[in-house]
């Protein structure tokens, strides 16, 4: 097994990778501190470096990130995640359309009868930045105003009924509402050239995977020419690719035409308590 190091934060066990690579060592990621400090705690054995961040935006953590990739590379060090540093709900439907994909970007002028769901901009309602100082926030390059407001939940409703305030607040963003009769969504789950893709039923307009039952689930290799072939399957393979996502989980929803569009990454996602995916990503 390829020597791993996981740089974690927060140390909270229960995440697929824990499930994944059980004999990695853990390196415990500090917010503020710089590429620098995390070269000098790696052991010298260390091949795979692991970026496992519960955190929205990571450009900054560590700082001079650009610079442990670095020297990372000249060490002929495996880099996990190193590129993915914004998944918020914004940038991630911005880089759908600048990249050909399908995306649910609304704008406050449009449709007043338009079904429309307010999120947090941040991953997990934006839990993890709440453990987070300002001056912590600040060092990753972030805002107090931009943090979640605790006991934020998502919202379903036309345009005309929210209040204009939430299309201005930087700590929401709006979405056109995608929805099939079928209340059926996926979760795919990516390490590497393998994948698994689970399809869920629900039949509440907030899908969470603990209220939704699992249909099936398809293991596949992104490698492989004829498992990738399918709506879904193709999707995050591409969709994957050009986001540069190692490893991570990827919902997809479906609308009444079968268009299916990206809608969330987590790069921290926990396990999937499926043990057939976890034996198919393992190494």
């Amino acid at each position: 097994m390829t020597p791993t190091v996981i740089y974690k934060w927060p140390d909270k066990q229960g995440h697929l990778v824990d499930a994944l690579l059980p004999d990695a060592t853990y390196l415990h990621a500090e917010p503020g501190e710089t590429g620098q400090t995390v070269l000098e705690k790696l052991t010298c054995d260390c091949q795979r470096f692991w970026f496992h961040l519960n955190c929205t935006i990571t450009s900054n953590f560590p700082t001079s990130r650009s610079d442990l990739l670095a020297a990372l590379s000249d060490r002929g060090v495996q880099v996990v995640n190193g590129h993915v540093t914004d998944i918020s709900k914004r940038y991630i439907q911005r880089f759908n359309h600048d990249h050909g994909f399908p995306d649910v970007s609304a704008k406050e002028d449009g449709d007043p009868d338009e079904m429309v769901i307010v999120k947090s901009n941040q991953n997990y309602a934006g839990g993890p930045e709440q453990r987070l100082s300002e001056q912590e926030l600040a060092l990753l390059g972030m805002k107090q105003s931009e943090t979640v407001p605790a006991g934020f939940e998502y919202r379903v409703g036309t345009r005309s009924s929210f209040d204009p305030a939430c299309w201005k607040n930087p700590s929401l963003v709006c979405e056109r509402f995608v929805h099939n009769p079928h209340g059926i969504y996926y979760r795919a789950w990516v390490w590497g050239p393998k994948m698994a893709i689970s399809q869920f039923h629900n039949p509440a307009p907030i899908k969470k995977v603990r209220m939704s039952t699992r249909m099936q689930t398809t293991l596949l290799r992104r490698d492989d020419a004829s498992g990738v072939s399918g709506v879904i399957p193709s999707l995050v393979s591409r969709f994957a690719a050009a986001f540069r996502l190692d490893y991570g989980a990827v919902d997809i929803v479906t609308d009444l035409k079968g268009v299916a569009t990206v809608i969330d990454v987590n790069s921290t996602p926990w396990n999937s308590n499926q043990p057939s995916v976890v034996a198919h990503l393992a190494d």
